[in-house]
């Protein structure tokens, strides 16, 4: 008997990396930074074809944004001071990293991969899960995490972005299905537990960031969804609402975090910044005010911590942050690196993602979503830092090429 085995193509090689990837995403800050994009860089290389990845790109205003901010950056490291060249290029690799993802995937995703993609995605976070739960509970430590913050593998603020996600892929999965065979109906039914157990652990972890922009995405998720059928709206925001009061009464560490950010909100008020929140609004309003000072191109890439020049030894007011080591918004490191230039290619890359690339009203939903997620989460935390930038890197363009392989523009890739 003779046995042949088809030996798979480097563009199938290249798919199948994309699934290990997003395996690794909430598993291995090593992978997805330093090992995986270049993998994948490898397979996209060898997988040839480049006039037809060439047509894609070009035909993709989104890239036109992301090229120039990252050649801008890239070309700002001239102007670095020595000392920070260093701290420079490990920001340009951060960067790096997000274009080989958003170029790969945009030119090379096939269209039976994305199911499996998800399905990688929602393991790896189901394995986070359970440890995450037996740290709560007191069976096993990890070095992330502890029975107060029991986050697994990653900081409580990516983890609980992660969930975030999770949750708006899991509610995407059960509005999109309708299951008829046996199985079908099982999976159904694992991802309705796994919602409600995805939800419960978001909150139960001490991740604020992710709360709130669970809170704000999902809200987006329904609105635009049930937008026409205003009962189904009302009761999905309901059952929002009451996941939020259930969790502030029997989460000792949700209920503290609330407690604790309304403390933070009320010493802002006061003038206080000496806090978490405090923080993050010093930190913009110092900026805002000397926005004259900051160069049209930045201080380079290396640079962003050059507001310390703006804060006075005798000024009490900004106190708080004269030893803060990042700043804490995406924003604004992109504009001390690379000035009002840099901030408007970032801008208009993340405004021209946003655009509609299809009509169905579910895959619009998600989109919006999603992006919305990694919007306001730049706002709170560096997107392109530790296990965030691939992370960011990775679903952006997924999620966008979910949207156009329902659309009719779109370039046959399967």
């Amino acid at each position: 008997m003779n046995i042949s085995l088809k030996i798979p193509s480097f563009n199938e090689l290249l798919n199948i990396s994309f699934v290990i990837y997003a395996f690794m995403l909430p598993l291995s800050v090593t992978y997805t930074l330093h090992t995986g994009p270049y993998i994948i860089l490898a397979l996209w290389i060898l997988s040839n074809d480049f006039r037809k990845k060439s047509k894609i790109l070009y035909e993709d205003k989104s890239m036109i944004f992301l090229a120039g901010f990252v050649v801008v950056s890239a070309v700002s490291i001239l102007w670095t001071s020595d000392e920070n060249i260093h701290h420079g290029v490990k920001v340009l690799k951060q960067y790096f990293v997000f274009l080989i993802l958003y170029i790969t995937i945009t030119t090379s995703l096939q269209k039976k991969y994305i199911q499996k993609i998800i399905y990688s995605f929602l393991s790896a976070m189901f394995i986070s899960e359970i440890t995450s739960y037996g740290i709560y509970f007191g069976y096993w430590l990890t070095k992330k995490g502890t029975p107060s913050d029991p986050t697994p593998f990653l900081h409580h603020s990516h983890y609980a972005l992660m969930l975030s996600v999770t949750i708006l892929l899991l509610i995407y999965q059960l509005l999109k299905k309708s299951p008829k065979t046996n199985t079908d109906k099982i999976i159904y039914i694992f991802e309705i537990v796994f919602l409600m157990t995805a939800t419960t652990n978001l909150f139960v972890n001490g991740g604020r960031m992710g709360q709130l922009i669970f809170l704000i995405s999902t809200s987006i998720f329904l609105i635009y969804y049930y937008r026409k059928a205003l009962s189904r709206f009302f009761i999905s925001v309901v059952l929002l609402v009451l996941v939020v009061f259930v969790a502030y009464i029997f989460s000792p560490v949700f209920h503290t975090r609330v407690e604790q950010g309304i403390n933070d909100l009320s010493k802002i008020t006061q003038g206080d910044y000496n806090s978490s929140f405090g923080i993050r609004y010093a930190l913009k309003k110092i900026i805002i005010i000397n926005k004259e000072k900051v160069p049209i191109l930045g201080y380079g890439i290396g640079d962003d911590l050059e507001w310390h020049s703006f804060v006075s030894s005798e000024d009490n007011e900004f106190k708080p942050i004269e030893n803060i080591g990042h700043l804490h918004d995406q924003y604004l490191q992109i504009y001390m690196q690379t000035g009002a230039i840099g901030l408007f290619f970032y801008i208009s890359f993340i405004l021209t993602i946003s655009r509609s690339y299809t009509d169905d009203p579910l895959n619009k939903s998600l989109l919006y979503s999603i992006v919305s997620s990694f919007i306001l989460a730049a706002g709170i935390d560096l997107m392109f830092y530790s296990a965030l930038g691939p992370f960011f890197g990775f679903m952006i363009p997924f999620v966008k090429m979910i949207c156009q392989t329902d659309s009719k523009q779109t370039l046959k890739r399967s």
